[in-house]
């Protein structure tokens, strides 16, 4: 293992395919690290919800469990769409948009 290690280094050619491997590793993982933190942002503000509605605006929405997790389950569900939506977006208009106007 060693040894398959030390030539994968020992070869000059490798070493660039493993730095260019290794900065796109760099750029996912933090797009993915980055998507993980907005769910989990949206998620608490969805638990939040229920409680605000119902202390601050007086909603009569239950304080269950059940209410809490459907709340936090709809929203990081509307955001997943949100995203895919706009990644669609993003790679229509680029697919097929035009040059920028001034």
């Amino acid at each position: 293992m060693l040894d398959q290690i030390a030539g994968f280094f020992a070869s000059g050619g490798n070493m660039i395919w493993l730095l260019i491997v290794f900065v796109i590793f760099m750029v996912v993982a933090f797009k993915v690290f980055k998507i993980i933190m907005r769910t989990i942002t949206i998620a608490i503000i969805a638990a939040i919800f229920p409680f605000v509605a119902r202390f601050v605006f007086g909603m009569n929405i239950p304080i269950t469990i059940d209410s809490v997790l459907w709340f936090v389950i709809t929203a990081i569900a509307l955001y997943f769409i949100y995203f895919i939506a706009r990644g669609g977006y993003k790679l229509i208009h680029f697919a097929f948009g035009g040059k920028k106007k001034k």
